[in-house]
């Protein structure tokens, strides 16, 4: 007996999609891009790489990054859990960390394109970021 051919198993992810095509700029999307808001958590299916595509679409601006579990510093991760003893808590540091990093890679990778007083920069996003997550 042949096995019929199969087109397609399930639909395409939102990573493969064209979400751009059918992007809407919205109120969010506004309070996105003017840092009120710091970050974004939703269901599946709820636009979340839609708003990463649309806000990394400029290669040109180094700021705009997209993170990933691809990047995440698993090592780090159960370290951090062992030490602290909460996975919970190993998750909010992990995080921090990986932003951290890549909010420095970002101003060194600005600073080789002179665009920006990189340290000043970096000062500044770091205090703020630190002040939202009522970390100083």
């Amino acid at each position: 007996m042949a096995f019929p051919a199969i087109k397609s198993i399930g639909k395409p992810s939102a990573e493969e999609d064209a979400v751009l095509d059918y992007f809407l700029t919205t109120d969010s999307v506004r309070q996105i891009s003017e840092n009120e808001v710091f970050l974004v958590i939703g269901r599946k299916g709820a636009g979340k790489t839609a708003l990463v595509k649309h806000f990394t679409k400029d290669q040109t601006n180094p700021y705009h990054r997209a993170l990933n579990l691809r990047g995440y510093p698993w090592a780090l991760h159960g370290e951090l859990a062992n030490q602290q003893g909460s996975e919970m808590e190993a998750y909010v540091s992990s995080w921090r960390y990986l932003i951290a990093a890549q909010a420095a890679s970002a101003v060194l990778e600005a600073k080789w394109k002179n665009e920006i007083d990189s340290e000043k920069k970096l000062r500044v996003f770091l205090h703020a970021t630190m002040a939202r997550l009522s970390l100083t």
